[in-house]
């Protein structure tokens, strides 16, 4: 009989992020128009499971640096928590935006517009951009507050999901997104 183990998420991470990553490349791949044969276009219906996996793969991840820090009770132990984690994303992400930017600029881009997009503000305004590292930021500015939390009450189950439904609650409100062909 199968035994399921959150340690073999970790263990298998690498694994688990090539799987992610083929899957949104083959996702994004059949909308920028490459052929490929039908069975391949079926996988590409899957996309979506492989930003789940990073998710879930990138939440374990915070879990368990976190867990690291919890010798350390003193602020410095989060203060190097955020920095690590800010540094590990942003500084590959201005990298590739900086330049691919610069040369939207180039192209024609107004300067406003690429700040916008550099900031990942154009995401929250028009659904544009790096949606990825948009929600990523604000992700990993709440988890060690919702971790601190989960510490000092009761139940920590019942209040992760009552955060849950109040996200999927949100979540389903109705929000004019004209960029994505909502409305």
């Amino acid at each position: 009989m199968f035994q399921f183990n959150v340690n073999d998420i970790s263990k298998y991470r690498t694994q688990l992020m090539g799987i992610a990553t083929l899957l949104v490349i083959f996702g994004h791949s059949v909308g920028n128009g490459v052929v490929m044969p039908r069975w391949m276009e079926s996988l590409c219906g899957l996309a979506s499971v492989g930003v789940d996996i990073f998710l879930l793969v990138s939440g374990l991840g915070l879990w368990y640096s976190l867990k690291s820090i919890d010798s350390q009770v003193n602020l410095w132990g989060v203060k190097c928590w955020y920095i690590r984690r800010y540094k590990r994303i942003l500084v590959p992400y201005f990298i590739i935006a900086d330049i691919g930017n610069i040369l939207a600029v180039m192209g024609g881009r107004t300067i406003a517009e690429a700040v916008l997009n550099i900031s990942t503000i154009s995401y929250w305004l028009e659904h544009k951009g790096a949606w990825y590292i948009a929600m990523l930021i604000p992700l990993y500015a709440i988890t060690p507050v919702h971790d601190a939390i989960c510490k000092k009450i009761k139940n920590p189950v019942y209040y992760t999901l009552v955060i849950v439904i109040i996200i999927v609650g949100i979540s389903s409100l109705h929000f004019e997104c004209p960029n994505v062909g909502l409305s």
